[in-house]
């Protein structure tokens, strides 16, 4: 048994789907320990959420609330930076 509470010595032979998930006891009631979510490139999954909510909130951390619209902002300039490089 290793720190992730599964059998296996290297990381390649751990299933993941058997990882003793123990952050999740500190989730509120009612909060589901995995998420369901479309097979697609992260990038796609912001571009529809700022076509569709650019005004709704994105995140919120520590009271610094990013919009969709921010997010996209700021991911495109990263990605413009990182291409030009």
């Amino acid at each position: 048994m290793n720190v992730l509470g599964v059998e296996g010595e290297n990381i390649r032979e751990v299933d993941v789907t058997k990882i003793n998930r123990v952050w999740t006891k500190f989730y509120d009631e009612g909060v589901r320990a995995s998420i369901d979510y479309p097979v697609m490139p992260a990038y796609k999954i912001l571009d529809d959420a700022a076509a569709s909510d650019p005004d709704k909130i994105c995140f919120e951390f520590f009271g610094t609330k990013w919009t969709y619209r921010q997010m996209k902002e700021a991911s495109d300039k990263v990605a413009s930076f990182l291409f030009s490089i």
